[in-house]
């Protein structure tokens, strides 16, 4: 909703099943190209980058994006969206950054 409301960008919406990371599926890395999506170094992450995460998996489960001042917007499901500080656990989670280039 982010990439829509913020950059007027729909991003497709990839088939996935639950606990698809329990499977050793990785949609979020599989369709990421496809979806115009590129992996930058962590030092120039910007607003509007992607975060992947790996929250208590071996693969990358989670995404948000990077809203500036060192702030991930992301949904966690069975919450509501919300905005977190990325430090601590947060930061331990990153497995890569990508952004829109297409």
């Amino acid at each position: 909703d982010w990439y829509s409301r913020e950059l007027a960008i729909r991003l497709p919406d990839f088939t996935r099943v639950d606990k698809f990371w329990e499977r050793g599926e990785t949609p979020h890395l599989d369709h990421l190209e496809e979806a115009g999506f590129h992996a930058m170094p962590f030092y120039d992450m910007k607003p509007g980058d992607g975060i992947l995460f790996r929250v208590l998996s071996k693969t990358v489960n989670h995404c948000g994006v990077y809203v500036g001042g060192g702030n991930v917007l992301h949904h966690i499901p069975g919450r509501l969206s919300r905005v977190d500080q990325l430090d601590g656990q947060w930061l331990e989670r990153i497995d890569r950054i990508v952004r829109y280039i297409k």
